[in-house]
């Protein structure tokens, strides 16, 4: 939690809200027009946000500071008579007047303005598992909550003290140069929806809210009076009910409309309750409230709590919109500005719920065909509208839990605050999409023009059709917007198998079936080739463009640092996400893990086989440590994750951070093939795990501490934080002993927990003010790799007093609340603590570690 007076001081970033795998996002918290409504982004929409309350001066509005004035358009079109005639003003909330309180599932803003209504402002974000879309058992209800592409949004305005009604407001202004604002298309799905209104960009992203609503106070009120009555209580309604609504005052008869096969409850008035729930957790039948108070009792409720009234309206600004008298005229198409308007009766406090809602139809992607899931579910934005609307509770709650989790967790202010901007991040990158008409591997017949190919092994199905849509699980890489970057799907793997470890399968599936490749290997400077293995590329394609199959968007051959290849990196990132799954699945169903394992054995074989020819093609040579390039660099090297690093980090050959990862899925391995009965498998790796802690222990530097090389067998003296990263598989895996220090790999911990104690020093890797510096000689530092490191160094190897945590737990918080960075929501790669890189970045969900 966090507001004005307190960490984090500065409340005005940018935080992301979005639906799980709709690749849309909601940003709103940096001054200015600096969030709004964006889909597949790589930034915020930069749009102008109305969020206000009329003041006690009658259209004069106190709006939170997300918008800025801008000309009236109607310039471009009445050239002699510029100026308008609007009387409405807008004004910014005082920041001392705005308190504001972030967690992973909600982003509550209150505002105290001195001359309106207090109001707060709450958007829910869901952190929730998301459902397999391939396991038959999962119903169509649980889908369509869990992935329905749209947010909901709630506005309390306390306007008991006052005398007069006022007016409330939520809105944007479009600055879509291809799209044009409108109203939502009355019809079926609006009228079944309760009567709904909204405005609307295109047909991707909208506003909607019900005509009429009830004040907080009646609803309950009401419902549990009329229960009473029938003699049943709310707890036994199903979930939906207490949602009551009004019919539409239009008078237009209640419809049906359809969304994937499930039918929206038709509009009915307030007094009748629905007589099924989609989310009844029987299914059945349940009372029907139609035995109704008399009409008197009714005029008696009515006039002690009156409905809420809302209308959407477009103009060429909000001050136009807000000034116009005639409501013909509210529906002015050619206005950029679009707002949902509200009134708040003296007297009364009021909560107006809004729905704010994307949607892509039609073919998503290029290079292989695909749509949105929720798309077969959903066939237009109004369909969402009406389905939020009509099921808000549960969409509002859908990211409680998490929440409480981590209010149970009893993290510091900085690192809930710190886990909350990731985990929005992270699901602002989310897209889920289903493959119609492709095989996973498409017919690449010309091979790579390096000489390497598309894998087409053990686990490869070839080119057969699939008899059925396959999803594909995409988390775009922030800014960059590269598709499922397997370096950071490596890191975010811990928090895909805690919600949903489908995910982490899926993406397996992608990699193994249509992004391996098999390559040759080669010593530096030398042109003889040695045989290599299979291999996964770095990314999947980029900006919904799918790339090859066998190829990424991102590597090329030739160079030795950045955009060259990572192919032992994603090597071992396949090995250690693999292992993960099967750990985590078979800890809730041996039999699914037995079934998964038995058709990925192969491919686990022959990552093993890859792994050790990129040690020595001499077995009687390997020290447990990579030393070959792929001949897909064609005379480059190979570089890690750290692409964009010094050679400490950046060089793949020799390097210590990718050593211990190796030790770490080597350790991994030789478990679950000994539990498999593959002796000759398991002892390979126990062999190449032995010799890794031999060549790691014998070099620390004992005139430095005990400091270890970050590159090994060369004269490099960097030094890195990162050295301990590969710790984490053996812990994600449950084995204990190997991270013990009188285990069998004793000398590699006692080596790695010298190593950190000696590095973790101002000067070597720790900036001035205690902030985590992962290379002694770069200033380039990455937080979600911090993130992870700190909780190996705290809870693996003991190493982080208190007080050292706490500081470094404060500078990298600020990083990101810095005002050059705080527009960017959570960012990854900081610069002197200025982020330069991995913007709108989903990566920084390694957090979820501290909750361990």
């Amino acid at each position: 939690m966090s507001d004005a007076n307190s960490f984090p001081g500065n409340i005005f970033y940018n935080t992301q809200h979005s639906p799980i795998g709709a690749f849309a996002s909601f940003t709103l918290g940096f001054k200015g027009p600096k969030g709004g409504l964006g889909l597949e982004m790589g930034k915020p929409a930069d749009q102008n946000v109305f969020v206000g309350v009329e003041g006690s001066t009658p259209g004069t509005f106190a709006c939170l500071p997300f918008f800025e004035q801008v000309e009236d358009e109607a310039v471009r079109f009445d050239i002699e008579h510029a100026g308008g005639s609007a009387n409405a003003r807008l004004t910014t909330v005082p920041d001392a007047a705005i308190r504001r309180e972030l967690t992973p599932g909600r982003d509550t803003w209150r505002a105290t303005p001195a001359d309106a209504a207090p109001f707060s402002f709450t958007i829910h974000t869901p952190v929730c598992p998301a459902p397999d879309p391939t396991d038959p058992a999962t119903p169509a209800e649980a889908m369509m909550l869990a992935y329905a592409p749209a947010l909901a949004v709630e506005m309390e305005v306390d306007n008991r003290g006052a005398s007069q009604p006022k007016r409330v407001i939520f809105g944007f202004q479009n600055n879509d140069a291809y799209r044009q604002m409108r109203m939502l298309v009355e019809g079926a799905a609006m009228r079944a929806g309760g009567g709904i209104t909204g405005i609307a960009c295109g047909d991707s992203v909208a506003i909607a809210a019900r005509l009429f609503q009830e004040d907080a106070e009646a609803s309950d009120d009401r419902l549990s009076r009329v229960a009473a009555a029938m003699e049943i209580s709310t707890r036994d309604l199903p979930e939906g009910v207490s949602d009551t609504e009004h019919a539409s005052p239009t008078g237009l008869p209640g419809g049906t409309a359809e969304a994937a096969g499930a039918a929206l409850p038709a509009a009915r008035p307030f007094w009748v309750a629905s007589r099924t729930s989609p989310l009844s957790a029987a299914g059945g039948p349940v009372p029907v409230l139609e035995a109704l108070p008399d009409a008197a009792e009714a005029e008696a409720e009515d006039e002690a709590h009156p409905s809420i009234p809302v209308f959407a309206a477009q103009g060429f600004s909000a001050e136009a919109v807000l000034s116009e008298t005639l409501p013909f005229n509210r529906a002015f198409g050619i206005g950029s500005v679009g707002l949902l308007v509200a009134t708040i009766p003296a007297g009364v406090r009021a909560t107006v719920r809004y729905a704010v809602c994307f949607h892509r139809n039609g073919c998503a992607t290029t290079g292989m065909a695909s749509r949105y899931l929720y798309t077969g579910y959903f066939p237009t934005l109004e369909s969402v509208a009406a389905y939020a609307l009509t099921h808000f509770d549960a969409l509002r709650n859908r990211g409680a839990a998490f929440d409480a989790r981590v209010a149970a967790a009893g993290l510091s202010p900085q690192r809930a605050w710190m886990l909350a901007q990731a985990v929005h991040s992270y699901y602002g990158s989310s897209e889920l999409l289903w493959v119609h008409d492709e095989a996973p591997v498409a017919g690449w017949g010309g091979g790579d023009p390096l000489g390497a190919a598309p894998y087409n092994g053990p686990g490869a199905p070839g080119a057969a059709t699939p008899a059925h849509p396959i999803p594909f699980w995409i988390i775009n890489e922030g800014e960059y917007r590269m598709m499922n970057t397997f370096d950071l799907t490596a890191d975010q793997l811990f928090f895909e198998l805690e919600l949903n470890p489908w995910t982490v399968r899926n993406e397996l599936f992608w990699f193994g079936r249509r992004y391996a490749y098999v390559d040759c290997l080669h010593f530096p400077g030398d042109t003889t080739k040695h045989r290599g293995g299979i291999t996964f590329t770095h990314d999947m394609g980029v900006a919904n463009h799918c790339a090859p199959p066998g190829r990424s968007v991102y590597e090329k051959a030739g160079l030795h640092g950045c955009f060259s290849h990572m192919s032992h990196e994603e090597l071992v990132n396949w090995a250690m996400c693999a292992l993960g799954y099967e750990h985590r699945v078979r800890g809730a169903s041996a039999a699914a893990a037995t079934a998964w394992l038995a058709a990925e054995m192969p491919m686990f074989e022959i990552v093993l086989e890859s792994l050790v020819n990129r040690d020595h093609p001499d077995p009687a040579q390997r020290d447990g440590v990579m030393s070959l390039d792929s001949d897909r660099c064609a005379g480059g090297s190979e570089i890690t994750t750290y692409d964009s690093l010094d050679v400490s980090l950046g060089q793949a050959r020799n390097n210590l951070y990718l050593a211990v990862k190796c030790w770490g899925v080597y350790v991994g391995m030789q478990a679950l093939f000994e539990r498999e009965g593959r002796a000759d498998h398991a002892r390979t790796c126990a062999d190449q795990a032995r010799r890794c802690t031999a060549t790691i222990a014998a070099a620390a530097d004992e005139a430095q501490e005990g400091m270890l090389p970050a590159i090994l067998h060369e004269n490099v003296p960097s030094r890195i934080i990162p050295a301990i990263e590969g710790l984490i598989t053996p812990w994600m895996l449950g084995m204990h002993d190997a991270l013990s220090a009188t285990g069998p790999y004793a000398a590699l911990i006692a080596a790695l927990r010298r190593h950190l104690r000696a590095v973790l020093k101002p000067g070597v890797c720790l900036f001035p003010g205690g902030a985590w510096k992962i290379s002694s000689t770069s200033t380039n530092s990455w937080l979600s790799k911090i993130y992870l490191c700190q909780f190996i160094a705290e809870r693996i190897l003991a190493e982080v007093p208190a007080p050292q945590q706490q500081a470094a737990d404060a500078a990298h918080a600020a990083w990101l609340l810095d005002d050059r960075n705080a527009y960017w929501a959570w960012s990854d790669q900081m610069l002197d603590g200025y982020a330069r890189g991995s913007k709108y970045y989903p990566r920084g969900v390694t957090s979820i570690l501290w909750m361990s």
